[in-house]
């Protein structure tokens, strides 16, 4: 409820000299607060009184709201401080009482009025793994307690990715917090790996990459931490409170899950700008994905055709889908991963079974990966330059957490979204 403050009380409360002062502004007659004016808070009650009210200052900074529930008609004293009258129930943790106003209500009793303004909120982030671009291991975040907190577009990190994203909230919390978070660069994991039984694993990070000779393959599915790091979203089914990950594993590296071809498509092309390589994926002349519009979820999507006629720039350098050829070279026979026998009906982190010879993990399981083909042609049959930009259905390949037996080939149409598919990068080496 907006609060009628009367004129006089206004004027009334400058007399005072024990005061806090609200940064310049001043509350005015309509609740609402004018800057470059100056109004002094009272620190005490400049009259009896025989109600008492508290409100909080919104968001815009420019209101205050009285949570109605404490609104209480009892005997104040003159002189009451505002301590005194000051509440640290739930609903005012993050606010700090700042002063007080005395006023006469319409029905004629008179109230004393607490306001409440935001803290300034300090979240620390101790970064393990990497440095900021002034070179220090610690950043920090300073925002207003509920304002909108984006880690990802704030935080100074220099050229890393985050890890450990899934515990931050989404806006600022009423207290200081720190954080410790790991975080590394998406350079930190692209390996040559030999092939052969020597092959010991690295450290685990969003993914990494094996040399194929003329491309690179990630030895690991898109995990969720990276998938969000790019697109700024994580639609995954395994995700929040669905199905949490099994004891011992880290959600954020469980595979990204529940991405369509054409989500797989806008994420190779970001991360590869992300990263300064050239785009590989061209929509209506541009390899932009921030200028092809929405992607197309069902086929009453008015710009479906246009998405379904995206065509690859071979020469490219950046992230993309792998061929299926390129998929079944590098996979071999496979490696063993989580299927329905073993996967309590959940998908789980990535590379926790042994890689195949060439250092692949998940092959046999977790999420099935999207792949370049369509059904119309396999890139196998064709030359380097057909870009195969027609075709309805496109290709995935390897199991996943809900099937049985080895690698299989699939196929469904590009917007289509499942707990069971996910992808698997690839990067031509030029």
């Amino acid at each position: 409820m907006k609060l009628k403050i009367t004129v006089f009380a206004i004027l009334f409360s400058l007399l005072f000299i024990s005061c806090k002062t609200t940064e310049g502004k001043t509350i005015n007659g309509d609740g609402t607060v004018t800057v470059d004016l100056t109004l002094l808070f009272k620190d005490y009650t400049s009259a009896d009184a025989n109600r008492v009210r508290h409100l909080t200052q919104n968001l815009d900074l420019e209101h205050y709201t009285e949570i109605e529930k404490y609104t209480e008609d009892k005997f104040i004293p003159k002189g009451t401080a505002l301590q005194s009258l000051a509440r640290n129930d739930e609903e005012f943790k993050g606010f700090t009482a700042a002063g007080l106003i005395v006023q006469t209500d319409q029905d004629g009793v008179m109230a004393v009025n607490v306001y409440y303004t935001r803290n300034t909120v300090t979240l620390t982030f101790k970064l393990s793994g990497g440095k900021n671009s002034h070179g220090s291991s610690t950043s920090t975040l300073k925002g207003l307690y509920g304002s909108p907190l984006n880690v990802f577009e704030k935080l100074d990190i220099g050229p890393y990715y985050l890890g450990s994203i899934t515990r931050w909230p989404d806006t600022f919390p009423a207290e200081n917090t720190s954080y410790d978070t790991a975080v590394f660069a998406i350079n930190d994991f692209i390996k040559e790996v030999p092939s052969g039984d020597t092959y010991a694993r690295i450290e685990m990070g969003p993914s990494y990459m094996i040399n194929m000779g003329d491309y690179e393959i990630a030895a690991v599915e898109v995990t969720q931490v990276l998938y969000y790091n790019i697109m700024k979203e994580n639609h995954s089914h395994f995700s929040g409170n669905v199905r949490v990950p099994s004891t011992g594993e880290v959600q954020d590296y469980r595979p990204a899950d529940n991405i369509s071809w054409f989500d797989a498509v806008k994420f190779c092309n970001l991360l590869s700008m992300r990263e300064g390589l050239e785009p590989v994926y061209v929509i209506a002349g541009t390899s932009n994905p921030d200028q092809w519009g929405e992607v197309p979820e069902d086929d009453e999507s008015s710009i479906l055709g246009l998405w379904q006629r995206v065509s690859a720039k071979p020469e490219a350098n950046g992230f993309r889908l792998p061929t299926l050829a390129e998929w079944k070279k590098a996979a071999g026979s496979g490696s063993p991963s989580w299927n329905a026998d073993n996967s309590n009906a959940r998908t789980h982190e990535v590379a926790k079974f042994k890689p195949n010879d060439k250092g692949l993990y998940d092959l046999d399981g977790n999420v099935s990966e999207w792949c370049w083909d369509s059904t119309a042609k396999f890139i196998s049959d064709s030359s380097a330059e057909d870009s195969l930009g027609s075709g309805l259905y496109r290709i995935q390949q390897g199991g996943t957490y809900y099937s049985r037996g080895n690698i299989n080939t699939s196929s469904n149409t590009p917007y289509v979204r499942t707990s069971g598919y996910g992808l698997r990068l690839a990067r031509t080496v030029r």
